[in-house]
């Protein structure tokens, strides 16, 4: 921006300066966490019955003998986490052909798109699946996204008289742009970390469609794979955090730990920028569904020390903060997520498996 040398001018140019700065708020949250359930046309009995707004359309439907076999629905309805608002997502899936008879099918792709419509943000995003990099289930061959199908009753040899379809596993790949209520744009991935192995990241998927009772049903859910949002330009966040440094493992590893010890965690703001650096409330821990984890690659802590009362310092002979993170002996067995929120509004995440 240049500067403005007109006095009649000046004021203007102080609302575009200070334009300027409301930009660079802090960033919004990554997708971590966001999901979404929405049904229609199912008994109380059969899953999950639709909430008030939920709509779900299946706008086409393969599924006969030969190995042919294709699902692709729509869907609107509430999301939550991060972004609570609306939700509408559109998923196309293909099957392959039978490899468990009678009617179990590997997932060969999977693609969509989703938005969305939040009082934090504005979100749209596209899904994607790479089926090599889905974990097998039992047969090597295989992805971890399986589904089947029901035959309608004109295909030669069916003896079903209700055609249904239902499929999931996990998406290994999202990408989504967040615009901010003061119009900053932020890009957020979510994938797999590391090509060369079977984790999966990003979120999972389950559909279904068959008639009532069973009805239509769509679930997404979603991991963030911990790498900082790429902002556009002038939203970049104040501080310049790098971490978290060695014991504790970035995100997607799972860092296994002794329950009741202190864990020091350490990272860099690009200088000393004193001790009151935290968001409210922050840090703070989260239970986390060790299953959702389970194909993280775990790594033990090193170094630990005896637990005490957290606290927090700065170095200067390191340039970096050391925060204490005192667990509990209680916490053995589970799974927790260590949650850093910085006063610029950026987090900052690590995933613990106490033993």
């Amino acid at each position: 921006m240049k500067f403005v040398r007109n006095v009649a001018t000046s004021a203007a140019a102080l609302l575009m300066l200070a334009a300027s700065t409301a930009l660079a708020a802090p960033p919004p949250p990554d997708l971590g966490g966001a999901s979404w359930r929405a049904s229609q046309d199912v008994a109380p009995t059969h899953g999950f019955p639709g909430a008030p707004g939920d709509v779900v359309t299946t706008t086409e439907r393969t599924c006969d003998p030969f190995g042919n076999a294709t699902l692709s629905m729509t869907a609107t309805g509430s999301a939550e986490g991060p972004y609570p608002g609306t939700f509408q997502e559109q998923i196309s899936v293909a099957l392959s052909p039978v490899v468990q008879p009678p009617t179990d099918r590997d997932v060969l792709s999977a693609s969509g798109t989703f938005s969305i419509d939040s009082p934090l943000g504005q979100v749209e995003g596209t899904l994607f699946f790479d089926r090599a990099q889905t974990p097998s289930i039992g047969d090597p061959s295989r992805s971890g996204a399986t589904g089947w199908c029901l035959n309608d009753p004109e295909f030669p040899g069916s003896a079903t008289v209700t055609p249904q379809t239902e499929l999931g596993g996990g998406m290994t790949g999202y990408e989504a742009t967040i615009t901010t209520p003061d119009g900053c744009v932020f890009v957020d991935h979510g994938g797999d970390a590391d090509t060369t192995d079977d984790t999966v990241s990003s979120g999972g998927f389950d559909l279904r469609d068959a008639p009532f009772p069973q009805g239509r049903t769509v679930f997404q859910g979603f991991q963030s794979d911990g790498d900082p949002l790429e902002a556009s330009a002038g939203c970049e966040p104040s501080s310049s955090f790098e971490g978290f440094y060695a014991p504790v493992n970035n995100l997607p590893v799972l860092n296994e730990v002794n329950a009741g010890r202190a864990i020091p965690v350490k990272f860099s703001l690009g200088g000393d920028q004193g001790l009151d650096i935290f968001a409210d409330g922050y840090p703070r821990s989260e239970a986390v569904d060790c299953s959702e984890i389970a194909h993280a690659q775990v790594d033990g802590v090193e170094e630990t020390t005896t637990a005490g009362s957290s606290s927090l310092v700065y170095s200067e002979a390191t340039g970096r903060y050391h925060y204490v993170w005192s667990t509990a002996q209680d916490w053995a067995g589970s799974c927790r997520q260590l949650v850093v929120k910085l006063r610029d509004g950026s987090v900052h995440r690590a995933n613990f498996k106490l033993k």
